[in-house]
């Protein structure tokens, strides 16, 4: 079925969470789902902690179904928070995992194929309230207790996982873990607290040093060893943003070969730096980083060691970015900002001049993420394929000015730079959708599902 303005949404959780606080009621979802059907997307989130809320959405899922199918909405994934199903405390792991089972049944009642595990720290390891990164979130530091049993607790954390992924498994669904490293690299006495406190830094590079390269590359590590643990045979290593992070994605693929590793950067990873990367509205995460990092991306993407670059489009209006009240203030900042219009001549402005070849720049950002994510009638230019073209003129420079955009987001984190490659036309499917610069036509974008094997 095609239907105009059909579009996956992989962050539609946010949306109430952005209209209504966190955590949201059952209720406010509930208008959520109406706000979203009314703007156009056809496919939402849900997100359940299976310790606080799961009971009501057993209560009343026949709700959900109904509205869901009277909106006509699809149910893309539902995000399963497990903070107990890790602690040290066997009785409380298990009631979470008996609860887990409990929502994972829910969701395939609603036709619900992916479970998305967000696994915070448990309740034996204290938070330290003042760090939420946004109202009613969990808090970004915590302090561990001197007795805490490490050892124990990554054995429970494999074997935990193993269970989640049977259970996932055994209905159908696939299972997405959400790294949550964070919970580890930002102690009470981490890089977080040491940048604040010090006051030496401020702006992006306070920000790149509060989320160092390193914890890149434990995440790394970490997802790499869970996969080798839980027999997971794919692992795509995304928003790759430093050397540290290059260097660790490299080493757990020697070490773990039976794991088929795909690595990405952003575009505008390759592009900024915490030097020029629009002061506070470049804000993301992993941060933007030093030139030597921008340095290392590039040189891996030129020794193929990056699968596919993306542009991360994460739009966030400029009211909401930055703090009314203290905008200079990058940790009252939110993080994220749009970007695809500058993907193609991004990569081939910066790209050419370092030699990059032209079929690799077709390569990164159309034919190998296809071919990864299983999008079988995308990525080349070939018979039995559908026709999504970009015309360019390559000789035309310009620069990146957010109120040229057709973006309603207000800002860019490459205002300013300069770039050749100017995009012209772009079809899809044979039907133009932007000719010079702007879009034409109705909106034609169409759900394409990929194989689940």
């Amino acid at each position: 079925m095609t239907t105009t303005s059909q579009m996956k949404v992989g962050a539609a959780a946010l949306y109430p969470i952005t209209r209504y606080g966190f955590p949201y009621s059952f209720d406010n979802y509930m208008k959520a789902l109406q706000e979203m059907h009314d703007a156009g997307f056809k496919n939402v989130e849900l997100e359940i902690n299976v310790d606080i809320d799961l009971d009501e959405y057993r209560t009343r899922i026949d709700e959900v179904k109904e509205k869901l199918n009277a909106l006509d909405l699809n149910l893309s994934a539902t995000i399963l928070v497990v903070q107990q199903a890790f602690s040290l405390d066997a009785d409380a792991a298990d009631e979470t995992m008996r609860r887990f089972d409990i929502a994972t049944q829910l969701i395939e009642e609603v036709g619900c194929e992916a479970a998305c595990i967000c696994a915070y720290m448990p309740k034996d390891v204290e938070m330290v309230a003042g760090t939420e990164v946004y109202r009613g979130s969990p808090p970004t530091q915590i302090r561990v207790p001197e007795n805490f049993d490490w050892n124990t607790f990554w054995d429970n954390a494999v074997s935990r996982f193993r269970q989640m992924a049977k259970i996932a498994a055994s209905r159908g669904q696939k299972l997405i873990i959400e790294n949550r490293v964070g919970d580890f690299v930002n102690s009470s006495d981490g890089a977080l607290k040491l940048v604040e406190d010090a006051g030496e830094l401020s702006g992006l590079e306070a920000y790149d040093a509060a989320r160092p390269p390193h914890s890149e590359g434990l995440a790394i590590t970490i997802a790499a060893y869970l996969a080798h643990e839980t027999d997971c045979t794919n692992i795509n290593l995304l928003h790759l943003s430093s050397a540290k992070a290059i260097d660790a994605a490299m080493r757990m693929a020697k070490v773990f070969p039976q794991i088929d590793f795909r690595r990405e950067v952003t575009v505008t990873h390759l592009l900024a730096d915490f030097d020029n990367a629009n002061g506070n509205f470049g804000k993301v995460n992993p941060p933007i980083r030093s030139r030597e990092d921008v340095d290392a991306l590039w040189q891996a993407v030129l020794d193929g060691n990056v699968d596919w670059v993306v542009s991360d489009h994460a739009c966030c209006r400029e009211e909401v970015k930055l703090d009314g009240d203290d905008p200079e203030n990058v940790w009252l900042a939110k993080s994220g900002f749009g970007g695809t219009e500058f993907l193609l001549s991004g990569v081939l402005s910066e790209g050419t001049k370092r030699g990059l070849a032209l079929h690799r720049i077709a390569e990164l950002i159309s034919w190998n993420p296809a071919q990864r994510y299983g999008l079988h009638s995308k990525g080349t230019i070939e018979e039995g394929y559908d026709a999504d073209l970009v015309l360019l003129d390559p000789n035309e420079t310009f620069t990146v000015r957010a109120a040229d955009s057709e973006s309603t987001q207000e800002y860019s984190p490459l205002e300013g730079h300069e770039m050749t490659g100017r995009v012209k036309q772009v079809f899809l499917r044979g039907t133009r959708i932007v000719d010079e610069g702007g879009v034409v036509g109705a909106a034609g974008g169409r759900y394409l599902s990929r194989p689940t094997s």
